[in-house]
């Protein structure tokens, strides 16, 4: 887990940032690291708080680490469950992403999808 703390963190590749309520702790997606990371209020830094680096794929039910991600470009938060929603833009999905425990879910979405499919998004 590459982590840090202050100018001590090494962010790259963020294409979207996401707030949790209450507590100011930001949720970054890193779309070439295939991850996404968490910084704290007081400035702490996990980068593989979902995910891993070098290992763009798809596993729907992972935790941590374990979760895949190919591309992840955005991230928001849902306040009607508390967890993250996050664009896995090369998996043609929106995957669900619980901070409590790092579970990561498919939330819209079916992979895989042919590219240029018109599939239309179902809600799981």
């Amino acid at each position: 887990m590459a982590t840090g703390v202050g100018g001590g963190a090494a962010l790259a590749s963020v294409v979207g940032v996401a707030f949790t309520p209450g507590d100011g702790t930001a949720f970054v997606t890193h779309a070439a690291s295939h991850s996404v990371g968490r910084v704290t209020a007081g400035g702490s830094y996990t980068k593989n708080f979902a995910g891993l680096d070098g290992t763009g794929t798809y596993l729907d039910h992972g935790t941590g680490s374990s979760a895949r991600f190919d591309r992840p470009i955005g991230i928001c938060h849902d306040p009607t469950s508390a967890t993250l929603l996050v664009a896995d833009r090369d998996n043609n999905v929106f995957r669900r992403l619980d901070p409590a425990s790092t579970a990561v879910t498919t939330a819209f979405g079916q992979q895989p999808v042919a590219q240029h499919s018109n599939a239309p998004l179902t809600f799981q």
